[in-house]
């Protein structure tokens, strides 16, 4: 039997593919977003927006769920967790992101090449101390 795999952190509007994100921006009137080529963050940023404004009525988030349940079934992912939305991490987020990340990022081998992603629970707290802080 065949394991089943897991996709932990998938954002919808990056699994639109460029057929699809044309077909939806012609259907609000808008133009196609660039071809996906990008050479940066700010480069992927740029489209990912630019997607996201084509996905404007729950029918178009339908069909986006679709296409992308069949690349995952074909793929043999059963389970998923998606969200939505293009918003940026705050500045606090990032800096809780990297408080939690530095120390544990040289306990990995320098030869590690998996995507991994840790998450950080606080149990209990003093409410004195910042929870990000705490999770470490």
């Amino acid at each position: 039997m065949t394991e089943r795999l897991a996709e932990l952190h998938v954002h919808l509007e990056g699994t639109v593919s460029h057929r699809t994100a044309s077909e939806l921006a012609a259907r609000h009137g808008l133009p196609p977003p660039p071809p996906y080529l990008y050479a940066d963050l700010a480069g992927f940023l740029a489209i990912y927006r630019e997607v996201c404004r084509s996905m404007r009525t729950a029918e178009d988030f339908e069909r986006v769920i679709i296409e992308h349940a069949a690349a995952m079934a074909a793929q043999n992912i059963g389970y998923a967790e998606i969200s939505e939305g293009d918003e940026r991490p705050t500045e606090k987020e990032i800096l809780s992101a990297r408080i939690i990340d530095r120390p544990i990022r040289p306990m990995f081998p320098k030869t590690w090449r998996s995507e991994t992603q840790l998450v950080a629970f606080v149990m209990c707290s003093d409410q004195q101390n910042d929870a990000d802080v705490l999770a470490v």
